[in-house]
Order: structure tokens, then sequence, then C-alpha cells
């Protein structure tokens, strides 16, 4: 397996007389002195990456780095968190070996999401075991397009085969010639290899630690909640933001917030707002995020008669995101199909005290029907219809609905909260660590190191002899480790 390297390091692991290459390569560092009791490396994107996970590791690290000592790894860019100045320091993920190796972390920690931007933790899950954040339950759409583009469909037919027999390469095959339903990729979601490769998996609602116990019953599964921030909405920005627009005062505004993708209902909403349109002129529809390469939403504005009543902003910064949020009166967040993630943009539009709309979806039951209107995925259109003009026309249900999110979200997503369980989740990985040894000798083979490829094949080999590694001559066993020592 090979491990990613930052574009400046060379890293050397054979040993020589005097020393390891390692310590030549790279000089021992002076032990950093810390009176926060465990030293814990993440890995995980970060701002400026364009992703929900960066974001949210950024607003976790701002706290969690309170409690522990913490290095974060990252893909080769410059990492732009204006909140953790002085709080954590930042590597190029090439440089993890050689900094364990120095000093070894007490755990490790993978946010693993269903995106390209998680495609350099990947190896990391599996050669080092640690603790797997499970962001997204379905990984497939993440592993198949990394693995495509790479050359390297072999590897992903081996995933497949390995984590949904017996169907697994036949699938894999339809889905590399493009045959069969994109449900496909939403259905198998490709995740079992880099749970079984770790020693705990957290998730953040309870209908995905339920199904993962359920396909994984020896896992070890936590329920973390998601905390996000409070923030207070800047005025000045906000009359910016609706000048920006051409925003009347009189104007009702729905927001969607997020890339423009056809899984976030925009069709949907697009019909049902042509409708409410005849009845409330006053409505009007902002799509907070960058175009999708998938959907020409221009062109389905344009059909439908709506392009003067829909603003589609673009990538927009954080303090921007949040208000956008601020100066909405009525949130939608409709998801299918999905990832089954629990999505953060739900919660923090609940907790700038909107109203929200989302889908009604097993992952998200934990949700009280009093604090968020469900749209049930069938008949999509008529239910979102309903529920829309209930809000527009009833102000005090806006307000009550928008007041009791952001009650709910205090009491159980705030980002204290959420540090503090991770803190007693580290604990529980650390003893984790301490008696269990990950075996993957099972796994595809580019999912294991040298050694245990070589290990595995040596047994097969023996087993079709009727022998076992215990039948080898001592003096062949002490070449092999000796080869292995190498």
């Amino acid at each position: 397996m090979c491990l990613p390297r930052s574009r400046n390091t060379s890293i050397c692991l054979s040993s020589s007389k005097g020393g390891s290459w390692i310590e030549f390569c790279f000089p021992l560092e002076m032990k950093r002195q810390s009176s926060r009791p465990y030293k814990v490396a993440l890995f995980s994107p970060m701002p400026p990456v364009r992703s929900g996970i960066s974001d949210y590791s950024m607003e976790l690290c701002s706290r969690l780095s309170e409690e522990v000592e913490l290095d974060i790894y990252i893909d080769d860019y410059q990492p732009d968190p204006p909140s953790l100045e002085g709080k954590v320091r930042f590597y190029p993920a090439g440089e993890f070996v050689w900094r364990n190796f120095q000093h070894p972390y007490h755990i490790n920690i993978y946010q693993m999401g269903n995106n390209t931007y998680h495609g350099y933790i990947y190896p990391f899950v599996f050669q080092y075991p640690g603790i797997l954040v499970l962001h997204d339950y379905i990984l497939h759409h993440f592993r198949f397009k990394m693995l495509c583009e790479e050359g390297r469909l072999t590897d992903y037919f081996a995933e497949m085969q390995y984590c949904h027999p017996p169907k697994g390469l036949l699938l894999a095959k339809m889905v590399a010639n493009h045959m069969g339903s994109r449900l496909i990729r939403f259905t198998f979601p490709l995740n079992k290899l880099p749970i079984e490769a770790s020693l705990m998996t957290m998730v953040h609602n309870p209908y995905v630690k339920e199904i993962v116990l359920e396909e994984n019953p020896t896992a070890t599964v936590a329920e973390v909640s998601m905390g996000v921030p409070l923030v207070e909405p800047d005025s000045q920005l906000m009359k910016t933001l609706r000048e920006r627009h051409r925003i009347g005062d009189n104007e009702l505004i729905l927001a969607s917030f997020g890339m423009v993708t056809p899984e976030k209902g925009i069709v949907s909403i697009l019909k049902v707002l042509k409708k409410i349109a005849a009845e409330f002129p006053q409505v009007r529809y902002l799509i907070v995020g960058e175009r999708g390469e998938e959907f020409n939403i221009d062109l389905l504005c344009k059909k439908l008669g709506l392009s003067q009543r829909v603003t589609i902003t673009g990538f927009v910064t954080r303090e921007e995101f949040f208000n956008y949020i601020a100066i909405s009166h009525i949130g939608i967040n409709l998801r299918y199909p999905t990832a089954r993630e629990t999505s953060a943009t739900l919660l923090r539009i609940m907790a700038m005290g909107k109203p929200m709309l989302t889908s009604d979806l097993l992952h998200l039951s934990d949700l009280p029907d009093d604090i968020v209107m469900k749209i049930p995925v069938v008949d999509e259109e008529k239910a979102l219809y309903t529920s829309l003009r209930q809000l527009i026309k009833n102000p005090q249900l806006r307000e009550k609905l928008g007041s009791e999110g952001l009650r709910f979200v205090k009491e159980k997503h705030s980002l204290e909260g959420m540090s503090q369980e991770y803190l007693r989740c580290l604990k529980k990985g650390i003893e984790l660590k301490k008696r269990i040894s990950i075996d993957r000798s099972h796994f595809p083979p580019h999912l294991r190191n040298g050694e245990e490829v070589i290990k595995s094949d040596l047994k097969k080999a023996l087993a079709e002899l009727h022998l076992s590694y215990d039948d080898i001559p001592q003096d062949m066993k002490a070449e092999i480790e000796r080869i292995f020592r190498m």
C-alpha cells in the first residue's frame, strides 16, 4: 500500500547502521511540552476546501484543541482556518509517518465523507487504525470516482466484491459500464472495509448507528451529536446582500443552501414555486451555492418562467453563508436519494431561528416533528406545496417553528457538547488501541501492506499442500522474517 507523501519530502523507512534512515532524513524534534493529556492526529479537509466537513472540522478543532494536543493532517494545500490560529498545528499528510515515528500519537481520527477530498485519507485508515468518523453512510461515489480516475478498476471490483457479496462484482461492472440506475451507488454503500479497518466508528444519528451495527455486528460504534455554532448576524452585511440581489422589504425569501444538484429536490421546489407565486407574488427563491455540473438549473428556471424569481448566488464565504440564512424567511433542505448524512446545513439554519422544511427520511427521525416540517419523498410536490403555503400564510407558525428549532439545537447540538462526546470517544479509542489488533489479511491486496500480501499468498500456497505456516522449517521462517525487515 502506498501512503501519500509531501511534495517536498522524501521518507525513507529502511534501517541503517547507527540508527534508522528516517532519523537521518528528519532529525528528531525536541519533544513538545503540553499539559493536555492526549496527542491526537486528525485527518480532514480544512478551509479553504469547499466542503461542509472542512467547516465542521474547523469548528470541532476550535473546541477539541482545548482538551487535547491536536495535529491536523491535510492534503497538499495551504490551510486557511482563522479560528484555529495558535491552537493546532497543520502538516501535509505525507509527513505523518515520520512525525508519528518520532513522537507516536495516542490515536488518529479520520473524518470520512463521500467526496474525493477525502481520498488522501483512505490509505491511512488501513495502515494506522484509529477512529473513523463516518459523515456519509454511503462512500460508493467517492471510491468509484477516485479509483476510476487512477485507472484502478480492478481495485474497485475487488472492494465491491468484498463489501457486497455475492453480486458485488457484477454490480461493479454495471456501474463501470454506465449500466443500471444511478441508485446502485446509493443502495450499496461500499463502507464495510474502512469500518472493519477501524478501532471504532463514530456516526451522527441513531439510524446510521443501527444499520452499521446490523451489517458489522463486531464493530464498536458510537453516536455523537453534531454540534453547530450559534452565530450573530451582521446587520450591515445583511443590508449589503439584500441590496446585491435587489431584495425588497416586502419580499418573502425561501432559501436552499449548498451545491445545486438534483438530489436536493430543486426540480420539485421550482415546480411548486411556480404555483405558489401565482397566489403569493412576494415570494422569491434564493439558492446559496454553486451550480452543479450535472444539472442545468438556469435552463429549468427559464422553461418555468422563474428566471426573475430565482437567484443563484454561486460560492459564498462562511460569513456570507450565515447572513444569507439571516435574510431568508423559510429554509428548504430536501434530500433524495441521500448518503444518509446528518445535515449540518439544516442544523445551522435552525440555529439561526428559521423554520425548516426537510425530507421525511429514517436517518432524520431524531428530529422531532414539532420543530421541522417533514416532506414525504412520495408525492413530494403536493406535500411541499401544502406545507409552504401554510408557512407563507402563517407568520406565527414560522416564528414558533423557528424558536423551537433554535431551542432544540441549543440543547442537543452544541459545539461544547460535541467536543465532550469526542473526548469520551477518544479515551475509548485509546483503550481499544492497546488491546485490539486489526486483522487485514483477508482484505483486498491493495488495502494490505506488502508483508500481509506475502503472508496471505504464502498461507494459500501452503494450504494447497495441506500445510500451515508452523510446518515451515525454522531456517526458512528466519529468512522470511529477514525479508520482511528489509
